[in-house]
């Protein structure tokens, strides 16, 4: 079984079973797995048998491996896997009897349900990830997921989890969902219905077509076959368009690979293809997997290089330091440290906003960045985050405060409501420090949730302390009235200037600036501890004895002086994961910078060792603030900012 997932009804219990490849499978290569009574025999396109032993007790599901190489089968608390003659089997993983299981997308781990909740585990019966009290129900195919993801259920509800983190990327008010095998989509089953869910579309209610026990992908996830309810027989949903047909046989759906969907009903599987009447019986097998094409192999290339384009630049003056794109693509936000928001149509600039005289621009603190509200066509709210305070009339350094603001943008997109700005929090320093290690973002959760990432405000101690404002990952629910509750998240970095959220795999990318031993990236994880300042990246700091106390690894770390002379280069500036088309092979890969060089870097989130690809360096580089901000515009492609060369677009070089 291929590029499949299977929710078959037994019973009062559904068993599921899946395999995603890697790649695209159109055609089976013709052996098919049946359960007749208590036994499975693999038989060849003929109905024939074709296994060197006819057939071995069987218990429970049973799925095809991948790589088409060999079959996973369930027999009392053992789950085994046999080469496709069946001539011998071989533990794989103890099991809960009966239950159901899921080849991942490589073919070398298996997710199981456990006595306790599931588990995955390898060929060498090792377990690499569990979690207790929940079901197993498929694994969720998303580029550059860092850890596995997978989805299960309580019974009520379902989550799509990361095995990295545990975190919950995505949750689902129903008890069942059905990972495509080739994309982010699921199928939500719900009571009163089938829906597809996509991260960027959201959710598509599938009409008239009723909840049922079983429904199957198509391997190239275009389509999806549904029991549907008496006997109307199976619809086939588009998954572009939503539009049905049926096949005209109904039953219980077992499994789709290639052209053909394996159909149960009244104790024989029939072999269907949509779209033609030609059906094939095999009689008394109450289950059927059909054994998918071995997978193409897997494409080894890598990003190349990126060319970068001016997009404009500050015509009034002032120094850009963060870009937010207009949802309708023709328009850009800037913000200029120095305290102003510029909107710029097609070259065309005006000062939407100017709060300079409130504003200390000086070390690292001036206004930082401008995020837009998720629904911001409706409501046009935008918010910003900016320093004050700080420096007094002496010129010494003092008290200081950060603050979230939000303002209203007029409908034509380029001027201010007045009067609308409102300070919705304030950030104050505990005690004199320098004007340094304030982060630098706010951005949005799919969830409407709005983050932000402070470093440790000058005091590296505070920033290890799990009850200390410094060095923290909050959120903020912007709906609620006055000044905003904040909700701690994380804690234990040093300076995190730069981050972004993924909108495919819901995870947070982190840019977290070190001294001078490390620079690294981080993927966020509630009331995780990062490490500062006991370790700098996975390295302890030379003055400190407690490293054996909790933290976090770095995604990714690295020295940052380079060795080719350049006078800089100590300031991670975090990008995002690539969701663009343009910049060939580039899809589901972190890009990001360095402040200074202006490097451009881009590693593959599933690789376990990164080794990065250089694929340019910024124009104005090497400089300081030569990048200080990357964020995808409405597209998906990277755009760049220059602290004294303004807004550029990476493009693909030669």
């Amino acid at each position: 079984m291929a590029g499949v997932v299977v929710l078959l009804a037994v019973g009062l219990g559904y068993y599921f079973s899946t395999s995603a490849p890697d790649s695209d499978t159109l055609a089976t290569s013709g052996l098919i797995a049946v359960v007749e009574g208590s036994k499975l025999r693999v038989l060849d396109g003929s109905g024939k048998n074709a296994g060197a032993v006819e057939s071995v007790p069987v218990e429970g599901t049973v799925a095809w491996s991948t790589d088409a190489a060999s079959l996973g089968y369930g027999r009392g608390d053992t789950l085994y896997w046999s080469p496709t003659n069946l001539q011998f089997s071989r533990k794989l993983s103890t099991i809960a009897p009966g239950s159901r299981f899921f080849w991942s997308p490589s073919g070398k781990e298996v997710l199981v349900q456990t006595a306790t909740g599931v588990a995955i585990v390898d060929k060498a019966d090792q377990a690499t990830w569990k979690m207790d009290g929940v079901k197993p129900l498929g694994w969720w195919s998303a580029t550059g997921l860092v850890g596995s993801g997978v989805a299960v259920t309580d019974g009520k509800t379902s989550r799509i989890l990361s095995t990295y983190n545990n975190e919950a990327l995505w949750t689902f008010d129903a008890p069942a969902v059905i990972p495509s095998p080739v994309s982010p989509a699921v199928l939500v089953q719900r009571s009163d219905g089938w829906t597809i869910w996509d991260p960027l579309t959201g959710a598509r209610p599938i009409p008239n077509v009723a909840a049922s026990g079983t429904a199957a992908w198509e391997p190239n996830g275009q389509r999806v076959a549904i029991e549907a309810s008496g006997s109307s027989g199976v619809v086939i949903v588009n998954i572009g368009d939503l539009k049905t047909s049926t096949v005209g046989v109904a039953g219980a759906v077992t499994d789709w690979a290639g052209d053909q969907i394996a159909i149960v009903r009244d104790g024989t599987t029939r072999l269907v293809k949509p779209g033609s009447r030609e059906t094939r019986e095999i009689g008394g097998a109450t289950f059927a997997s059909l054994q998918p094409a071995a997978p193409k192999s897997a494409s080894t290339a890598k990003p190349g290089k990126v060319a970068f384009a001016q997009v404009t630049t500050l015509k009034s003056g002032g120094s850009a330091v963060a870009v937010a794109p207009h949802p309708n693509g023709r328009i850009l936000y800037i913000a200029d440290i120095k305290g102003r928001i510029i909107a710029d149509s097609a070259g065309v600039q005006t000062t939407l906003l100017d709060i300079s005289s409130q504003v200390t621009a000086w070390d690292e603190s001036g206004l930082l960045d401008i995020a837009l509200h998720p629904k911001f066509p409706q409501n046009r709210t935008a918010y910003i985050y900016y320093g004050v305070g700080g420096i007094t009339d002496k010129g010494d350094v003092g008290l200081r405060r950060n603050l979230i603001a939000s303002f209203e943008i007029a409908a034509d997109g380029v001027s201010a409501v007045p009067n609308s700005l409102r300070v919705r929090h304030s950030i104050a320093t505990p005690q004199q420090t320098p004007m340094a290690h304030n982060g630098a973002t706010i951005a949005f959760a799919p969830d409407g949730q709005l983050y932000l990432a402070i470093g440790d405000l000058g005091n590296a101690d505070l920033a290890g302390d799990p009850n200390a404002l410094s060095g923290s990952f909050f959120s903020f629910d912007v709906d609620q009235p006055g000044d905003w509750k904040a909700t701690k998240l994380a804690y234990g970095f040093r300076n995190p200037f730069r981050f972004t959220v993924d909108p495919i795999t819901n995870q947070v990318w982190i840019g977290d600036v070190g001294g001078i031993i490390r620079e690294e990236v981080d993927v966020l994880t509630r009331n995780g501890n990062f490490g500062w300042p006991l370790r700098e990246g996975e390295i302890c700091r030379s003055t400190r004895t407690d490293c054996d106390a909790p933290g976090l690894p770095p995604i990714h770390a690295w020295y940052p002086y380079p060795k080719d002379g350049y006078p800089c280069g100590a300031g991670v500036i975090g990008g995002f994961v690539y969701r663009g088309t343009a910049i060939p092979n580039l899809a589901g890969w972190y890009i990001y910078s360095d402040q200074c060089t202006g490097d451009i870097f881009a590693i593959n989130p599933k690789d376990k060792v990164h080794e990065p690809i250089l694929m340019g360096r910024a124009p104005s580089a090497p400089d300081w603030g030569a990048v200080v901000d990357l964020v995808p515009d409405t597209k998906g492609e990277p755009l760049l900012v220059g602290l004294g060369s303004g807004v550029w677009r990476l493009t693909p070089g030669n």
